[in-house]
């Protein structure tokens, strides 16, 4: 994961929309990692490549979100990929067990707008495909501005059952490429001496999101530390079933869907 104030700036137009992706969007999404762009976005490379499958298929779900300027450039990406654990039979039909939170690329340095994706994705995959077991992100200690989104922003909070955390190393490596990129999976490791560590989303982490993403709404869009303004489209939120009501009532720590789905559902979900 990457959230990195220190990337230089990109020059988006001045305004924004936030989108859940679609299969289109692919390689808009894959352009990100052209050696001529991703160097500068993530310098110390802690984003790392997953399997194209695995990549697709969380592109094709919705399960991308982006900041996108009108000429359809990403700002802002974050990423959710569905995995079962293993030895569990994995199809189309098995609800899944971990949903792992990363491949998080920011090019608006000083804007939080990696703040923002992250929230808005957590909210869309509690919404409508919770996990059996976690929704996780992997960070690493030195990470600093990931931890300040995931920790500080967002009330992630770190996993510390040994067992448990190789359990999810287990379910995630599938997902990646480079094999020095995979967790080790010891379920008898001092997670106190890891250089990184599964943090995971609970409830409050989710009534959390939901103030973030209102906070955001709130001021039209993101605002820079300086001062600058950059209004963002939220519309796309409501048509995922995310809309202002559920927003505040899940805020305000109603966390019973079939509570949330009385209130008004706004414009039909997005396929």
């Amino acid at each position: 994961m990457n959230a990195n104030d220190n990337a230089p700036p990109a020059r988006p137009g001045r305004s924004l929309r936030l989108v859940f992706s679609r299969a289109a969007d692919y390689q808009r999404i894959d352009a990100l990692f052209h050696p001529s762009v991703k160097p500068s976005i993530d310098p110390q490379s802690y984003v790392v490549r997953r399997v194209d499958s695995h990549f697709r298929k969380a592109v094709n779900s919705g399960g991308a979100v982006m900041l996108c300027d009108a000429r359809g450039d990403v700002m802002a990406l974050t990423m959710a990929y569905r995995v079962h654990h293993t030895g569990k039979p994995a199809n189309d039909n098995t609800p899944h067990d971990v949903t792992e939170l990363g491949t998080s690329l920011a090019r608006l340095p000083g804007y939080n707008g990696a703040k923002l994706v992250v929230a808005a994705l957590t909210l869309r995959e509690w919404w409508r495909h919770p996990p059996q077991d976690s929704m996780i992100a992997e960070i690493k200690r030195d990470n600093i501005a990931s931890l300040k989104t995931y920790i500080d922003g967002l009330h992630w909070r770190p996993i510390m059952d040994a067992p448990h955390s190789a359990r999810l190393y287990d379910a995630t490596d599938a997902t990646l490429i480079d094999d020095k990129d995979k967790g080790a999976g010891d379920p008898h490791a001092d997670l106190t001496q890891a250089k990184s560590l599964w943090h995971r989303c609970d409830d409050a982490t989710v009534r959390q999101a939901a103030r973030v993403v209102l906070d955001f709404m709130a001021q039209g869009g993101l605002k820079h530390k300086s001062g600058d303004h950059i209004p963002v489209d939220f519309s796309d939120l409501a048509r995922h079933g995310l809309t202002p009501d559920r927003l505040r009532a899940i805020a305000g720590g109603q966390m019973d869907r079939a509570a949330l789905k009385s209130l008004k559902s706004g414009p039909r979900p997005a396929p």
